[in-house]
């Protein structure tokens, strides 16, 4: 946990337009100021913001705006952790262009570049986890009186990673990087109090947990937006050998054609509740997206709490598990015995009903009674599978809230569905 600062918050913002006027840049998102005042103040920042809203922004003015301001020292220097040197190389050309010192550190870097980091020329030092740990020269680096006096903390890009290359699933195996899951003896290295800022765009609750666990966070200002963008899904197609690809994608094509940067909706597009009703699987047929919409409910309070046994919780993962397992079967069922050319929405599909939602569901089964109090307890957006879920907990328990029309109508008016019929969602 860092030593906090007391920024004057006057001064913070003459510092900021001071930067931004020299960069050429109007202004920051309210986002990137509150993270950067933050980070400043020497409190430990988690950043989880969409792809593109400019996070890297955060961390790339850090230093100027702390030699602008009268408790840091005339140059600063900010470390950035970063996963591929393409990465770094690409950052560190467009500071350069702008006017900002920066350098990075790998393996077949040039000497005369190395030296300058550990001189500390650059306000911005870029390197890999393996880098600063795993090679005594820039660990010494760090512990040294120039980094001490002048470095203003550290900040770990594409966060993420600590997850999913720092940690392995199975016992046994080695982490794809290793040095990931070792972030956190960085906090060893350089002066004591100094923050650490964690950012990226791709963060479930997991991955979150970890970075936390990683980096030593326990009370970071934690800024957060949904990563949700409603006009991009991933989708997969099937696409029979010999036809002409344009007979799957025109109407995509013709959209992108007609609006060109503006086309954020295509009118093709098949609302969810018409696209299930359709089962032709023509050409030209739309996809049928499944989008998550709102999930703003994470305040309320779940409704109920009950004592569960252990006879039940096994019950209950067992079902949850054959729920997961019909899910892919009849879909895959449905791929080869009814249709042409399947159209799956990749990350609903792939992500949004595997091990980790049961987990989830079960890490809160004595409080779900309701449709809702599931979709807050687990990562789960599609409506569907929340009602499957109040079905099993319908099953399992005597004291589940009803499923009023109201609340299930979204989905049992239109089609009607059972677990027998679940798919032709997919």
């Amino acid at each position: 946990m860092a030593d906090t600062l007391t920024l004057n918050v006057e001064s913070f913002k003459e510092a900021v337009s001071s930067v931004l006027s020299f960069l050429g840049i109007a202004k920051l998102y309210p986002h990137q100021e509150n993270a950067l005042f933050q980070f400043l103040s020497r409190k430990d920042v988690f950043v989880n913001l969409p792809t593109s809203y400019g996070k890297s922004s955060i961390y790339q003015i850090a230093p100027l705006v702390a030699s602008r301001l009268r408790d840091f020292p005339e140059h600063c220097i900010i470390v950035v952790i970063s996963p591929l040197v393409a990465l770094m190389r690409d950052q560190v050309a467009s500071l350069q262009k702008h006017g900002i010192a920066a350098g990075y550190v790998f393996a077949e870097q040039e000497q005369t570049i190395l030296t300058d980091v550990e001189r500390g020329k650059y306000n911005i030092v870029f390197a890999s986890p393996e880098s600063m740990l795993s090679v005594n020269r820039w660990r010494r680096m760090l512990t040294c009186e120039l980094y001490k006096k002048h470095l203003i903390g550290v900040a770990v890009d594409e966060a993420h990673c600590i997850s999913h290359w720092g940690q392995t699933g199975n016992a046994g195996n080695v982490a794809f990087r290793k040095w990931y899951s070792f972030l956190n003896e960085l906090r060893s290295l350089v002066s004591n109090g100094l923050p650490f800022m964690a950012l990226t765009a791709t963060a479930s609750k997991h991955t979150k947990r970890e970075i936390f666990r990683v980096l030593e966070f326990t009370t970071p200002h934690e800024i957060v937006e949904s990563p949700d963008r409603r006009n991009i899904v991933y989708v997969c197609q099937q696409i029979d050998s010999g036809q002409e690809i344009n007979d799957y994608f025109g109407w995509l094509i013709d959209a992108i054609k007609e609006k060109g940067k503006d086309a954020e909706q295509f009118p093709n597009l098949c609302c969810d509740n018409c696209a299930r009703n359709c089962k032709c699987n023509q050409l030209g047929c739309p996809p049928a997206l499944n989008v998550p919409l709102d999930r703003n409910q994470d305040d309320k309070p779940l409704t109920i709490k009950r004592d569960v046994s252990t006879a039940q919780r096994k019950i209950l993962r067992k079902k949850l598990e054959c729920l997961q397992k019909s899910l892919v079967t009849k879909s895959m069922q449905g791929d080869q015995k009814e249709r042409r050319a399947t159209v799956l929405s990749c990350p609903n599909f792939f992500l949004e009903f595997t091990k980790t939602q049961i987990e989830q569901v079960l890490e809160h089964c004595a409080c779900i009674a309701s449709i809702d109090d599931v979709k807050r307890s687990a990562e789960i957006w599609q409506h569907k599978h929340a009602v499957e879920v109040c079905k099993i907990f319908s099953e399992v328990f005597d004291d589940m809230i009803h499923m009023t029309r109201s609340e299930d109508s979204d989905e049992s008016e239109e089609d009607n569905d059972d677990r027998e019929d679940l798919s032709i969602y997919f």
